[in-house]
């Protein structure tokens, strides 16, 4: 199966473990959930205004020529549309052509009048930004200018915002007009203006900037924020899903509280500016993407820088983190691929200050990259000095020996240790006093990566022989709580190998013996590091289990029966047979001598089980019937029916159901009532569940194909949990007869036992009126065996007037069952007289077996009922032979031989013969043929 590495995602388990209540990482998170509660404008509109250059004024039909026009028209409040009791949202469409203005204005409160409509949206009415466009030629204004309070909200869709290049394209408040509610921009293109979109507000509730494209010329803005004084909050800042091109991205620096999310943007030769000076603001900048010379400059605001990938930045550092404010600025960098990158992180503030930052990096790549982090160490102020509080989980690709990096005249006598910890570099590197390395989660060498340079990005390796250092290696959490996004450990890195984490556990299961019918879904069967064992072995898997044999080990033994051959792990002065490797569709029986023994961890792959064969063998080379232990390794509960209802390759009829005899499972078990295709089952499939881990026991029918797929369907079901009997006691063993029981429905106990001697070997609840028992017999014994029924607050009672169901005469009998009889199963009855059928039976004579014959044949023939039948042997000459049944002859099936001689005993001669059953109503013939 072919795997691919991920950038760790948001929905990823992996957390912050940086101390965060020392770090103050509160703000960031809070700076999260402020995000998350953000919203867009999803308003009703109320009336449409209409905008074409070619149009005359016409208010009635809400038409005009020009964009002001329309905006006037959505302020004037003598209008009746422009209810102050119930206020519009007014939608102003926009034709596709080039709209020029000398400067658009839209104030929701022009003079301090509070205009009655509230809420604006201005887009194109065709969603095509490339062909409406809004320009002004002229002027030294804005192209779009917007003020009002924060009961206003205005959206803008869908068009191009183009001017001249002292031009703001959208500038929202003004230095009288500070406050608005929810300015939203969508599928916009930004070009020619100084800044694309100007923020001015002193207060807002949400500013969301989304899909748009912003294409600047040099140290011209795409987005830019500016506010003063100090008090005041902008809730939420989003800028997501944008392209920037160009000149400065963002160039954000305020001086109240303010929140920013930039998301899932693509940088290229720009750079993002984000600074503040308030303890309580927050920056997340994630999954973004910067190239060619792209850079981050983050100061004096607390940020999360997550997620991210940098690559081909040659000139800059690609982040940059200062403090130059008067609080400790909090810096989480996690996750984040730097591919190219000469100068990855920078970390510095402000000489004199009393504040620091207060760092963590996490979980990054640096491939290729000239150093990891520089650190600028001020000369004064020496206690208040950077601090990377964690280096960890980073993997660090390049041939330098100094991947940390620190410069200042008082270096190393005010830098603060970096403590670096499970973390792989690609060279070792000379220690110092500022870099404190873990040796025990360290690792140097080779990381075993591939490239892919295409998307500045890479794999890790896992193959047969090689598997990178990186995989499941990384800081697991206190309490081994952190995972990869896949639930496996932590890789170290920002990028992560998919694979699987399995924990098969043994439940107490007492008394003893300690007997587990299970498989396993999820191997390694590529790890070979030694090139002497595959960890997919049984000896590696149950290695500890092992120890102490043979008198304390808490294995005995494991078994197995797949693919025509059966086998076993045991202790006969060593282990035998440990060296045989585990796949997912075989399964085993597995015995050991405690209750409560080691679990057992898997790190490995999952089969698909729609394209993984499980093989099927009908015969054993005795020709007897094979009992295939075959895995369920399908991660869903599954109806037992539908499990194995699939269609066979090519057909449209016939299903793997088709050709199976029988199931057992370690808990349940079904036979049909005749080994032939078409035979009714004793007990409906319906009312069974397999579940993944399952052992299903299969025999087959003839002509079964050599191999069969799972069937998987879309929704999991509910797990099917038998329950245990309580009253009666009895010892497990590795395999059991199953016996079927069916109740007279006036007669139901709650539960019954199988007792032999007085000692029981099986019991079940009764739970419907046909149940099956595991009968776990002892092979030595052929006592006759009985039925206790258990009825509660009554007690228990022998019941032995059952009759037994005959596969050969498909009828009840009357007969007594012995306890070590081979009987495949048993089908007990309580309600069926003797000579009755649990099945509607026609009137058949069936091909003779063998056919050809020397010297004798098997000759069957089912009655519908009792009735007078003869069968006779008759030669080409039409001359009766030998007559094998004369008689009145009960209803059921019944089978004579006969040994190629006459009524006189003589043998016939080799050739054709007709055998027919004669019946007063009809007569049937078949033919044969005798070869001496």
């Amino acid at each position: 199966m072919q795997h691919t590495s991920s950038l760790k995602e948001e929905s990823m388990k992996r957390v912050t473990a940086a101390q965060s209540s020392s770090l103050g990482f509160n703000a960031v998170k809070k700076l999260t959930i402020t995000a998350l509660m953000a919203f867009s404008i999803v308003l009703c509109v109320g009336y449409d205004i209409y905008v074409n250059p070619t149009f005359s004024p016409n208010p009635q039909n809400r038409e005009y020529p020009t964009i002001q026009e329309a905006v006037y028209h959505a302020f004037d409040d003598t209008l009746p549309e422009n209810d102050p009791n119930d206020p519009p949202v007014v939608r102003i469409l926009l034709s596709d052509h080039t709209h020029i203005n000398n400067g658009l204005t839209i104030d929701f409160t022009f003079n301090y009048i509070y205009h009655n409509v509230k809420s604006i949206i201005i887009q194109s009415s065709s969603g095509n930004r490339d062909l409406c466009i809004i320009r002004r030629n002229m002027g030294a204004d804005n192209v779009i200018s917007v003020s009002g309070d924060q009961q206003n909200s205005l959206k803008i869709s869908d068009v191009t915002i183009s001017g001249i290049d002292n031009l703001n394209g959208i500038l929202i408040g003004s230095s009288t007009r500070r406050s608005f509610g929810i300015l939203e921009v969508e599928n916009c293109l930004m070009h020619n203006t100084a800044n694309g979109v100007r923020i001015e507000l002193q207060n807002a509730t949400d500013i969301l900037i989304h899909h748009c494209s912003f294409v600047m010329s040099f140290n011209h803005n795409g987005i830019s924020l500016w506010n003063y004084p100090y008090n005041g909050i902008l809730s939420s800042i989003r800028i997501q899903d944008c392209n920037f091109d160009g000149g400065v991205a963002m160039n954000m620096s305020a001086y109240n509280q303010y929140n920013i999310v930039v998301s899932r943007n693509t940088f290229i030769n720009t750079g993002i500016i984000i600074g503040g000076n308030m303890e309580t603001s927050g920056a997340l900048i994630e999954e973004n993407t910067f190239t060619t010379n792209s850079r981050l400059i983050v100061g004096s605001i607390s940020a999360s820088i997550n997620r991210n990938k940098f690559f081909h930045i040659y000139g800059y550092q690609a982040v940059d983190v200062y403090n130059q404010g008067y609080y400790n600025m909090i810096a989480s960098i996690d996750s984040n691929l730097f591919f190219e990158v000469n100068h990855p992180i920078r970390l510095h503030h402000s000489v004199g200050l009393m504040s620091r930052i207060l760092s963590s990096i996490e979980n990054n790549s640096f491939l290729y990259t000239q150093r990891a982090i520089l650190i600028d160490v001020p000369t004064t102020n020496a206690g208040y000095q950077t601090i990377v509080q964690c280096f960890r989980n980073n993997l660090y690709v390049y041939s330098s020996t100094q991947p940390f990096v620190f410069e200042g005249n008082h270096v190393p006598s005010y830098a603060h240790t970096i403590p670096v910890s499970y973390s792989h570099f690609e060279s070792e590197f000379p220690l110092n006093s500022y870099v404190s390395i873990d040796n025990e989660t360290v690792t140097f060498g080779d990381p075993y990566i591939e490239i892919d340079a295409a998307n500045h990005s890479y794999t890790l390796q896992w193959e047969e022989g090689i598997k990178s250092p990186c995989i499941n290696t990384g800081y697991p959490g206190e309490n081994y709580e952190l995972t990869d996004l896949d639930g496996t450990p932590p890789d170290i890195g920002s990028v992560y190998y998919p694979h699987v984490a399995k924990k098969y556990t043994f439940q107490d299961r007492p008394p003893e013996p300690y007997i587990f019918w299970m498989c396993f879904p999820v191997v390694d069967n590529r790890s070979n590091p030694t090139g002497q064992q595959y960890w997919n072995e049984l000896g590696y898997m149950f290695y500890e289990h092992m120890l102490g044999a043979p008198n304390n080990s808490q294995l005995n033994s494991i078994l197995w029966s797949y693919n025509g051959n059966d086998g076993s792990v045991f202790f006969n002065q060593s282990w035998q047979n440990a060296d045989v490797r585990s796949y997912p569709p075989i399964g085993y029986k597995v015995k050991l001598n405690v209750s409560q023994p080691y679990w057992i961890e898997v790190n490995g792959f999952r089969s698909d089980p729609e394209t993984t064969p499980v093989a099927w063998v009908e015969r054993d080379v005795n020709n007897n019937l094979f009992s295939n232990w075959v895995g369920y390794f399908v991660p869903q509960s599954q109806c037992a029916y539908y499990s194995l209802n699939r269609f066979l390759p090519g057909s449209d009829r016939e299903t793997y159901l088709d050709y199976v005899y029988s199931i057992k499972t370690q808990w349940w078990s079904t036979h049909r009532l005749r080994y032939e295709h078409g035979s009714p089952w004793i007990i409906g499939l319906d009312r069974f569940k397999f579940m993944e881990g399952d052992v299903v026991v299969l025999q087959l029918l003839p002509d079964a194909p050599a191999e069969m797929f799972w069937n998987v369907l879309p929704e999991p079901s509910a797990p099917y949990v038998r329950p245990e009997a309580q009253q009666f006691s009895y010892e497990e063993k590795l395999d059991y007869t199953p016996v079927y029981v069916e109740f007279d429905p006036d007669d139901m106990p709650d539960e019954v036992g199988i007792m032999v001697n007085g000692k029981c070997y099986g019991a079940a609840v009764v739970d419907a009126e046909v149940i099956g028992i595991n009968y776990y017999a002892d092979d030595d014994k052929a006592a006759g065996f009985e039925l206790c029924f258990y009825y509660a607050g009554k007690g228990k009672v022998i019941k032995n007037n059952w009759r037994v169901f005959n596969p050969e005469t498909l009828v009840f009998e009357d007969s007594a069952l012995l306890s070590g009889s081979n009987n495949q199963f048993h089908y007990l009855s309580f309600q069926r007289d003797s000579g009755s059928s649990p099945i509607p039976l026609q009137t058949t004579l069936e091909p003779n077996y063998p056919n050809p014959f020397n010297p004798e044949t098997r000759i069957s023939f089912t009655l519908a009922s009792e009735t007078p039948a003869r069968l006779d042997i008759y030669n080409l000459k039409g001359q009766r032979v030998r007559t094998l049944a004369d008689g009145t002859l009960r209803q059921g099936r019944h089978t004579v031989v006969w040994n190629g001689r006459d009524d006189q005993n003589r043998a016939v001669a080799s050739g054709v013969y007709f055998y027919r059953l004669s019946m007063p109503q009809q007569s049937m013939t078949q033919k044969m043929m005798l070869l001496k």
